[in-house]
């Protein structure tokens, strides 16, 4: 398996992993549906543009809703 192919199916993880989570807080935080989908999917693009500093040992859900809170 190709390392882009790798990289693809751990993305893909991480997404169905944590795509409930997220979103589920975002609608909380916003109180509107279509804001909770457009701020998750931004959510997801942060994850997969910094997945590089990403190691084995990091929690994925911390990091992933970490940028939910980008000043923290």
């Amino acid at each position: 398996m190709s390392n882009s192919n790798k990289l693809v199916e751990i993305i893909e993880e991480v997404y169905e992993r944590y795509y409930g989570d997220v979103y589920k807080f975002l609608i909380c935080y916003t109180g509107n549906r279509n804001d909770a989908e457009d701020l998750t999917q931004e959510v997801f693009m942060r994850v997969i543009k910094s997945f590089s500093t990403f190691n084995n040992g990091s929690n994925l859900k911390r990091k992933s809703l970490s940028h939910l809170y980008p000043n923290y």
